[in-house]
């Protein structure tokens, strides 16, 4: 099992900033969402409370002594909101990890914690100068025992990784020496972590085969794969790594076959089943990143809400041609990078709340949503547009260029715009802004970073007996 930790990185530079400030001790709280799976338990770090050194018992360079008025309150609001607890303190004298009166006298506090806030995993975490150490206390029984966290990701204008000084070290899983020419664009820690990444790829289409092949080349450890549709005569001129025997086989299952046949031994699930399947979208929270390479509504809306609800950057995309009579009038292809406290899909009105409706209606109740159709009160759905590889390949190497800007910031640091649109028939590229809209779900507190909740996405889901 994998224990990982998400910050925003204002929330992280606020953290940092005060547990560094003295030569003395000092003190903090997180609270956390969590995410849950069987790959991972994902903290998700929604509040930090910082201990005034005026209120503490005692403060040296190596002790610090907490009175209990200052986390039981704390922990209250921990267990009426279902958050996590995690302690956080200094080693100003360098220690790197936790030490001996750390391992004493945390459990006493954390075994509060699991009396107090019951619903919650808790856990701590060490700052020195040189390092940080972070893990969750488990319960067995009646005693306590700790995991290390394993990373720690950090979103801002550029996605962090940090391996805590008590982690494991995990092997890379493709082998640094295929990539002598990116490691001597980008340099070995780069390649090392694009062989850690696991990131999911909603829609393996023109734009979607593209950022897969793309992908495995850079590097990338594992993929995601998820796609309902099959492989038709007309697809094989857009899809990479698609030939024609593979007419009548999942699009998922032809990536899967050009994954394994350029041979790095990058990991793959292909998932043949539609992102509207909760089994499916469940699958996505363990990505570090996702790509949004579908063409509905609904599947995008999916996508917002995970980035939302777990703090999972996602770059979503679309090429669109309007063609006449065979001539092409415009060819416009669009990048959107979502972030954490930045505007959304919705936002940016990328997706359409009545075409998300029309989507689910035509799931759930086909009749009905024809009957509307007829009516003029839902959009026709299904309308096959124009498609050109040279177009899809290049919107895709747009967003996986996307992805390289967001890990290494080469394109500048105050580069600060997330949407492009690639007005190809004029050879031009925009860059646009957006502002969060205040009634919007991804300014609302209550939903950001979240994570897990009875309802996932606070949404129905079809029921599994229903063909997706």
């Amino acid at each position: 099992m994998l224990y990982t930790m998400t910050f925003l990185s204002e929330d992280y530079r606020r953290l940092t900033e005060h547990i560094t400030s003295m030569p003395e001790e000092q003190a903090a709280y997180i609270l956390c969402g969590i995410s849950r799976s069987d790959r991972e338990i994902r903290f998700l770090v929604r509040e930090i409370v910082l201990v005034p050194k005026e209120i503490l018992l005692r403060q040296e360079e190596d002790l610090i002594s907490i009175p209990s008025s200052s986390y039981m309150p704390v922990l209250k609001h921990a267990a009426d909101t279902n958050q996590c607890f995690f302690l956080i303190h200094s080693h100003p004298s360098h220690i790197p990890s936790f030490s001996r009166a750390d391992d004493i006298e945390e459990p006493k506090l954390i075994k509060t914690a699991y009396v107090r806030a019951e619903k919650g995993m808790h856990g701590s975490m060490v700052y020195s100068n040189d390092a940080i150490s972070a893990r969750v206390w488990l319960e067995e029984g009646d005693t306590l025992y700790s995991e290390p966290i394993n990373l720690i990701r950090i979103i801002g204008k550029q996605y962090e990784f940090k391996i805590p000084y008590n982690a494991p070290i995990s092997p890379n899983i493709i082998p640094i020496k295929f990539f002598d020419r990116q490691v001597r664009a980008f340099g070995k820690d780069l390649q090392k972590l694009l062989g850690q990444l696991h990131i999911g790829v909603v829609g393996c289409g023109g734009t979607g085969s593209a950022v897969v092949e793309q992908l495995v080349r850079l590097g990338i450890g594992s993929l995601v794969l998820i796609d309902d549709d099959l492989i038709e005569d007309t697809n094989i001129s857009r899809i990479h790594g698609s030939i024609m025997e593979d007419q009548g086989r999942y699009k998922v299952h032809v990536m899967e076959k050009m994954v394994k046949q350029i041979g790095y031994g990058t990991k793959v699930e292909a998932i043949a089943k539609k992102i509207l399947d909760k089994s499916t979208a469940l699958k996505l929270r363990e990505c570090d990143l996702i790509f949004g390479c579908t063409d509905d509504h609904a599947g995008r809306s999916i996508i917002n809400d995970l980035s939302i609800r777990y703090f999972i950057p996602v770059i979503d995309m679309a090429a669109l041609i309007d063609s006449q009579d065979g001539r092409i009038r415009s060819v416009i292809g669009r990048v959107t990078v979502i972030k954490p406290k930045e505007p959304c899909l919705l936002c940016r009105n990328r997706i359409s709340p009545e075409k998300i409706k029309s989507e689910m209606m035509a799931l759930w109740d086909p009749n009905m949503y024809e009957r509307r159709v007829q009516e003029g009160y839902s959009p026709e759905l299904g309308i096959k547009d124009p498609a050109v590889i040279t177009f899809t390949t290049s919107v895709a190497s747009q967003a996986v260029m996307e992805m390289i800007q967001l890990l290494t910031g080469y394109m500048g640091r105050e580069n600060n715009a997330t949407e492009f649109l690639c007005l190809y028939d004029d050879r031009d590229i925009r860059k646009l802004g957006s502002k969060q809209q205040f009634s919007c779900k991804c300014n609302n507190p209550e939903i950001c970073g979240r994570g897990d909740h009875q309802e996932f996405l606070g949404m129905i889901w079809p029921p599994r007996d229903k063909e997706l």
